[in-house]
């Protein structure tokens, strides 16, 4: 079953990725926080379900939409870490800020699993949280991960507006995170 859907996502063509794009928020402002973890190549097949027991709970969205499926495999990456500073936004122009081209940026949910074995660390403490952009299928997602006696796990479509923690300033300690992948130079 696990290689059947492997091979679907690579050759599906039928139908067209999902296109976002969104008003531009001239107002958010990040600081970079850590650049250029590594997260090291990966075969794609941690699922969420496997790490159950590291998150108090994990949005229920996940199985109704089927969204706990295997990745493709993955090459090392290095991803940058941006907080939060200040301004309003729909999670639309907060990655288009970052990119204009989410598939430049997002990560696979077993490159977000891995990150938060890894570098747990760099997870924003507290109810604002870390958001991670990725693409399950044809369409995008945000994976947003916060801490409140223990790590919980949602997920919502980056095309929603909303899902929106993003408005006003925001002060140390509790800024929200964005994990990226990093870009090259060629694509900024």
């Amino acid at each position: 079953m696990t290689a059947k859907y492997l091979e679907e996502l690579r050759t599906t063509e039928s139908e067209p990725l999902e296109t976002i794009t969104a008003l531009q928020a001239g107002k958010i402002k990040f600081y970079s926080v850590i650049e250029n973890l590594l997260i090291e190549s990966l075969s794609g097949k941690m699922l969420i379900a496997d790490f159950a027991s590291r998150f108090h709970f994990i949005d229920p969205d996940f199985r109704l939409y089927d969204l706990d499926q295997p990745s493709l495999e993955t090459d090392a990456i290095l991803v940058d870490v941006k907080e939060f500073k200040s301004g309003n936004a729909t999670l639309a122009q907060i990655f288009l800020r970052l990119s204009d081209d989410l598939e430049k940026i997002v990560l696979t949910p077993a490159q977000i699993l891995r990150f938060c074995l890894k570098f747990s660390k760099h997870l924003s403490q507290g109810d604002c949280g870390t958001f991670f952009p990725t693409r399950i299928g044809k369409k995008y997602y945000c994976f947003y991960i916060y801490s409140d006696d223990g790590w919980y796990l949602h997920v919502t479509r980056i095309k929603s507006n909303n899902f929106d923690y993003w408005s006003g300033d925001f002060k140390d300690p509790g800024r929200p995170r964005v994990v990226i992948k990093r870009l090259t130079a060629e694509e900024f």
